[in-house]
């Protein structure tokens, strides 16, 4: 990587981090995708030819187009944040046309599903409330496992809802009914508080050390749980999330609304769970009709 670049890189990374304030997972995506394309790149000044040779040596990858896409969306923004630093003297970023997107719906879980899910034993006996808390968190309030995760005991107000931070840190509120209330309570007094170095303070998901619960311990509670339930390995975290959405769209709720429910910042995001509604919809139709 040229030191004029790899300099570049840097005060890219570094106004992802303070001017933009995207995450670090986020940030941390960036810099590699970058990477690999300044790895391609030939020596001297940016030009066509190697985004051109990048995206050959994209398409010798056969990667995912969502993975193409992902690649070739962080060159374009550090191509149009040299161009606007003055770091090249062409609008290169004009040149990266980003793949039509591969129109995959998310998966759902059915009703009944949830409801064999919610119903199994907890494997783990002393953090029964605790694991509870997570599965039904994540289908009642569509939170994403990185909020979830940072959610600190503090964000739990007395107003039946619970303060998160989203996506390029945008703060929301999580709804929670009376059961779920009383579930955060009993968690918090009966299981968090035997924990050591719990107190009144710092992250409301706790492991056995007293320590917050990493997004990897949180999505190993469950995946346990959906093994049990035997529902299909599969689903995920994020499927609760997705059937979230699909049922309250399913139950009549406006769109606006689950989109600003979810956090997404583009309702068309969120569009993609009437598609769900609807093949739904045309498959109970077509069991149903007699000519069909």
């Amino acid at each position: 990587m040229a030191g004029k670049f790899d300099s570049s890189l840097k005060d890219f990374l570094f106004h992802l981090n303070f001017e933009r304030g995207l995450s670090p997972h986020t940030i941390s995506a960036y810099s590699r995708d970058l990477s690999d394309f300044l790895k391609v790149k030939s020596g001297g000044e940016l030009s066509v030819t190697d985004i051109r040779h990048y995206l050959r040596y994209l398409n010798e990858a056969h990667l995912k187009v969502s993975t193409v896409s992902r690649k070739l969306s962080a060159l374009k923004t550090y191509l149009r944040f040299l161009f606007r630093e003055n770091l090249i003297s062409e609008p290169l970023y004009q040149q990266v046309i980003l793949p039509k997107p591969e129109q995959t719906l998310p998966k759902v879980m059915t009703v009944a599903q949830i409801q064999s899910l919610f119903v199994q034993p907890i494997l783990q006996a002393r953090f029964s409330r605790r694991d509870q808390l997570i599965l039904q968190l994540f289908y009642a309030t569509g939170c994403r496992i990185s909020e979830l995760s940072a959610i600190q005991l503090a964000d739990v107000a007395a107003d039946d809802a619970i303060r998160v931070l989203g996506k390029g840190s945008k703060v929301r509120s999580l709804i929670i009914n009376d059961a779920l209330r009383h579930l955060i309570q009993a968690y918090v007094s009966e299981e968090r508080a035997t924990l050591p170095r719990a107190d009144q303070s710092g992250p409301l998901f706790l492991n056995k050390n007293g320590t917050g619960m990493s997004r990897t311990s949180i999505y190993t509670v469950v995946k346990r749980a959906l093994r049990v339930a035997n529902l299909p390995s599969h689903y995920s975290p994020h499927t609760l999330r997705h059937s979230f959405a699909t049922h309250l769209l399913d139950g009549g709720l406006d769109l606006r609304v689950v989109q600003a429910l979810l956090g997404h910042a583009d309702i068309s995001t969120t569009q993609r769970y009437t598609h769900v509604s609807r093949d739904q919809l045309k498959q109970v139709y077509k069991q149903a009709h007699p000519r069909q």
